[in-house]
């Protein structure tokens, strides 16, 4: 189980990835579009496809930062955190591999525009990263939303914080997403990556206490943690052997945690 959700990360991050730094690639060719609103869109809408195509698996992580966000919140289990890191980073570095050997080293980079700047740099990743993590889990923890929801909502935040930060410092909101590119790459890309790598992996600590003032649980109470219901056949089965063994099943399998008890999101 474990392992493919692990495989389902790799795959997913590899596309998260490949796409803008592909588009940063082919924006040079004739045709091309490298515009900064291309980049905004590819990558929010990278996000947004491998949601709604590994959502269900995996929970579609996608970004380190993400999965420690869910471990701080304790809606996640400790023991898959490297397993979920690894996959995230290795399909980085496979889609910067791919553009590498297709159109060369540099493209896709995330590199500031005034590195002598690190303040304000370090703020505009921050803030950033900040506002992606507390929509992630919002839409993620918040049993009424379902559908295609969250993903939407994920895919429009990131698309704005890229154009927010873009011309600052690139947007990019995930480690693994400057990590691979900066392994090609090397130089200044290196040499700038721990702006890229810090700012969103103690972000997770920010987000669990904001989220916990828009979850609809009343205090003192645990939240409900019945599965969420795709076929509408089985929400007349409530209460039959085959539900009850449903959602035994999926309590048991359940990706993130609150607090004893386990609930699983789709986002």
């Amino acid at each position: 189980m474990l392992l493919k959700r692990s495989l389902a990360e790799l795959i997913g991050t590899f596309f998260v990835v490949f796409g803008p730094v592909a588009l940063s690639a082919t924006g040079k060719l004739p045709g091309g579009d490298g515009s900064l609103l291309g980049s905004a869109l590819i990558s929010g809408l990278a996000v947004l496809a491998m949601i709604a195509a590994f959502g269900g698996i995996s929970a579609a992580h996608f970004n380190p930062a993400v999965t420690i966000a869910f471990a701080v919140a304790r809606r996640f289990p400790a023991g898959w955190i490297l397993p979920y890191i690894a996959a995230q980073v290795t399909g980085a570095i496979l889609a910067a591999g791919a553009v590498f050997i297709m159109f060369g080293p540099g493209f896709g980079v995330h590199i500031p525009a005034e590195p002598a700047l690190f303040g304000r740099n370090f703020l505009a990743e921050g803030l950033i990263s900040f506002f992606l993590m507390l929509v992630i889990m919002a839409v993620a923890t918040e049993k009424g939303v379902d559908g295609a929801l969250p993903a939407l909502a994920i895919g429009f935040v990131v698309v704005a914080g890229v154009l927010l930060a873009g011309p600052v410092t690139g947007g990019s909101m995930n480690p693994a997403r400057s990590l691979g590119p900066a392994l090609f790459a090397g130089g200044e890309a290196l040499a700038n990556i721990a702006l890229y790598l810090v700012p969103p992996s103690w972000e997770p600590c920010w987000p669990r206490s904001p989220t916990k003032r828009f979850d609809s649980t009343e205090p003192g109470k645990t939240p409900p943690h019945e599965p969420i219901i795709r076929n509408a056949n089985l929400r007349e089965q409530r209460g039959s052997r085959r539900w009850r063994s449903l959602w035994a099943n999926d309590n048991r399998v359940g990706l993130h945690r609150a607090g004893p008890t386990k609930r699983r999101f789709v986002y």
